[in-house]
């Protein structure tokens, strides 16, 4: 995908086309909370969650400008 990065002026237009995203991916559970990372189970269970939810954390660190990722830290 190519959407505009993150900067001080868009915000809210990028919020929206990185839950596109998120969406389109199966994954945007992740990112709001709604998949919550299993207490216990099967480690498959966990694995798989854990790979899902660093893919979100991919989306969103690819598409925000350098100058925004001191406030993501």
């Amino acid at each position: 995908y190519r959407i505009e990065h993150l900067n001080d002026e868009n915000w809210l237009g990028w919020k929206r086309r990185v839950k596109a995203i998120l969406f389109e991916k199966g994954i945007e559970g992740y990112v709001e909370g709604t998949v919550p990372r299993p207490a216990s189970g099967r480690d498959a269970d966990i694995a798989q969650w854990e790979i899902n939810d660093r893919k979100a954390q991919t989306v969103i660190e690819l598409s925000i400008a350098d100058s925004q990722m001191m406030s993501t830290v």
